[in-house]
């Protein structure tokens, strides 16, 4: 009987590379219909008053307390650049060149967007992004153009494979943890999802309809969920059931969600990186 060969995902890092550029393409095309509004200079957060009471109180060592590189220039043309070369710079590693150095000034200035963006960055897929993209960088040794689906595809070391398993776990673990550590009656009696559709942050066209269904669809609606991230991430690292375990955790969306950049971000996201569970 054949051996059955152990997988070495030259093909998924490769295109997950290209979605988590796509990811950066909709992130800093969001940014430029928005970013002078949440954090320019006359936005809700200004950015500039930001660096300037971290200097003060930190002086030099402000960049340690607060990594970003606005607090050298934290002016409107300056953010807009930033924003900017962001954007080119993910369509480059769509396209596959100079895939490693874009990843690491993409990290960079997202970083420092994230670090002065204020309640506006601080959602759970803008930390997932960075730290996918710090990841990446050990994907594959670094060249100058990277050809699509050649045979010169380098497979990603068994330690970097194991990090984006542990990422995907403990993304889909924690969603679970805290809810039942929120202390919310609601998760814990299973009734959440009795009003969740009225209450959530981007409502989808669906929502309304889930909203009609009988209590019992509710309360197993939530119940699965808790399974769906409390005890099916485990499996992430059985590699026989990798495909369906990234089939289950990409139907875990209690409601429909709007179709707006960020959940556009959020979507193809989850396709990229779980696109690495994938044998």
């Amino acid at each position: 009987m054949k051996a059955r060969e152990q997988p070495t995902y030259r093909y998924a890092s490769w295109l997950f590379i290209r979605l988590l550029g796509l990811c950066f393409i909709f992130a800093f095309a969001s940014l430029a219909l928005e970013v002078s509004g949440l954090i320019g200079e006359d936005g809700i957060w200004p950015l500039a008053q930001s660096t300037a009471s971290w200097t003060k109180e930190w002086g030099a060592a402000a960049f340690l307390h607060h990594p970003t590189i606005f607090l050298f220039d934290s002016s409107e043309f300056f953010l807009w650049f930033v924003v900017m070369l962001g954007f080119v710079l993910a369509a480059m590693i769509v396209f596959g060149v100079a895939t490693q150095f874009c990843l690491l000034i993409e990290a960079i200035l997202y970083l420092s967007l994230v670090t002065v963006g204020g309640p506006f960055f601080h959602f759970q897929w803008d930390l997932l992004l960075l730290e996918c993209a710090v990841l990446a960088l050990f994907i594959k040794p670094w060249q100058t153009l990277e050809p699509p689906f050649s045979s010169d595809l380098k497979a990603p070391s068994g330690l970097v494979v194991l990090l984006f398993d542990f990422l995907l776990f403990r993304v889909m673990f924690a969603s679970g943890v805290v809810k039942l550590l929120s202390g919310d009656v609601g998760w814990r009696s299973f009734s959440t999802m009795n009003y969740y559709y009225e209450t959530q942050l981007l409502p989808g066209f669906f929502a309304w309809y889930a909203h009609q269904l009988p209590a019992w669809i509710q309360t197993a609606s939530c119940i699965s969920a808790f399974f769906i991230e409390l005890v099916v991430p485990f499996l992430i690292f059985l590699p026989f059931v990798r495909a369906y375990n990234c089939i289950l955790s990409l139907s875990n969306s209690p409601g429909g969600h709007s179709v707006d950049w960020q959940s556009r971000l959020v979507q193809f996201f989850d396709c990229g990186y779980k696109s690495l569970s994938l044998t």
